[in-house]
């Protein structure tokens, strides 16, 4: 029995050296197999990019040659005169083509259609605010050289030598946290990439700009007006858009344009006159009724995570000594009625609003009537001309506040996501005007 466990204890030993000798065979042969895979791979790679730059050079010279040629046709023809010109002689030419012969040269020679271009390089977005508008500024640089060409017809779409840039832009909220720049990420995200701008491209977009020791493209084009996370990629045509470049490398901006908050007379009721900077609003009318009016910009969360306002009383009704009037907002998509005071009647489900009104201030709501705010004046002081109201919402902390100059009045709870600032007057002579606001 002794003899037996040992011949099967030395066989065992054979079986386990046996493994680990297989094993480490097996492990050294992967390891040559990855390290031949990798040096066919760099081999590949390095007859690819010699083969790519050969077919750019090819391309480059083939495009001179075509620039040259045709800048000597166009001064051959600007020296016949008239003369020569109708009474050249008819030549006929008839000549054979081999096809197998074109088709080799074609090959050789490459294709001169975007496919073979390699994509831009998106370097920067800038944002810019030029003769009061919102611009986007889109530096850029092509890996490969070609000279623009001078076309009559460049902003022509029936121009085959126009060249274009493809701005493919994703919007996503302007406090929603960065993407993960891959093609999974994006697509968790769901930038859908869904707005597209095709810019004609010209002298102007030429490279010119210097940036980080290199001279770049700068392309302009117009922002979006609102607040947003732009996530942009670019593409190239050199052929009027008939084909076009992969796309490029992604950028990403955090875009607050500058809005210019001004009423907007399509939301508001009767009996109201607007400034001429849309800044200021006065009631022209005692109906017995308050009427009003509502900004034409939209603040959510999505695009800022506080909005301020401020407000100035210039002046009150003449058959008034303190004014009446009522500041708010609208949470919902549509005011009911524009012909009563935020936050009042119809308008109740909808909209908050405060009434200020002589010494007094008052918070009408869906769950407030007339609820009187207590907040101390001074003995016979009450709200007059140039006393200052500035209204705060902080969606990120989801609650609002109002300020009698820099003292605090209220602090409310915000439920809704995105508001419509408003004001509401009913006394002829009254003027409130916007002294400031930020989106932060």
């Amino acid at each position: 029995m002794r003899a037996l466990d040992g011949q099967a204890a030395a066989s065992n030993a054979k079986m386990l050296l046996i493994s680990q000798q297989l094993d480490r065979g097996f492990a050294d042969l992967v390891q040559r197999m990855e390290r031949r895979k990798a040096e066919l791979k760099q081999q590949l790679q390095t007859i690819a990019l010699r083969e790519r730059k050969l077919l750019n050079q090819q391309k480059e010279s083939l495009q001179l040659q075509l620039v040259s040629y045709q800048q000597a046709q166009e001064e051959a023809d600007s020296q016949i005169t008239p003369q020569r010109r109708y009474s050249a002689r008819r030549i006929s030419v008839s000549c054979s083509v081999n096809t197998d012969q074109l088709s080799q040269s074609l090959q050789q020679f490459g294709s001169t259609s975007a496919e073979a271009e390699v994509a831009p390089d998106l370097l920067l977005i800038e944002q810019k605010y030029v003769n009061r508008a919102n611009k986007l500024h889109i530096l850029w640089k092509r890996r490969q050289s070609m000279p623009y060409v001078n076309c009559v017809g460049l902003q022509s779409p029936s121009c085959p030598r126009r060249q274009l840039l493809r701005v493919i832009c994703a919007y996503l909220p302007f406090t929603a946290d960065l993407p993960e720049l891959t093609n999974s990420g994006l697509r968790r995200r769901k930038c859908d990439f869904s707005a597209t701008f095709d810019i004609a491209l010209s002298a102007e977009d030429a490279p010119s700009v210097h940036f980080k020791n290199d001279t770049v493209s700068r392309t302009i084009m117009n922002g979006p007006q609102r607040h947003c996370l732009i996530i942009m990629r670019l593409k190239y045509s050199s052929n009027g858009g008939a084909e076009w470049s992969d796309c490029s490398n992604i950028q990403f901006i955090r875009y607050s344009p500058r809005l210019e908050l001004s009423f907007d007379a399509n939301r508001s009721g009767n009996c109201l006159r607007f400034g001429l900077d849309g800044r200021s609003v006065s009631c022209t009318k005692h109906d017995y009724l308050y009427h009003t009016a509502l900004f034409g910009i939209e603040a959510t969360s999505s695009m800022c995570s506080v909005f301020r306002i401020k407000f100035k009383l210039q002046s009150i009704s003449a058959n008034r000594q303190q004014c009446d009037f009522a500041m708010g907002f609208l949470a919902g998509s549509k005011l009911p009625d524009y012909d009563q005071a935020l936050g009042c009647g119809a308008n109740k489900d909808c909209s908050t609003g405060i009434r200020v009104s002589d010494r007094n201030m008052f918070l009408h709501d869906k769950e407030h009537s007339k609820t009187e705010i207590i907040y101390p004046l001074h003995f016979g002081q009450g709200f007059g001309v140039n006393d200052m109201f500035r209204w705060t919402f902080n969606f990120h902390k989801k609650s609002w506040s109002v300020f009698h100059g820099n003292k605090s009045v209220l602090k409310m709870p915000l439920e809704s996501k995105h508001i419509h600032p408003g004001i509401s007057l009913g006394n002829p002579g009254e003027k409130l005007f916007v002294v400031s606001w930020q989106f932060k």
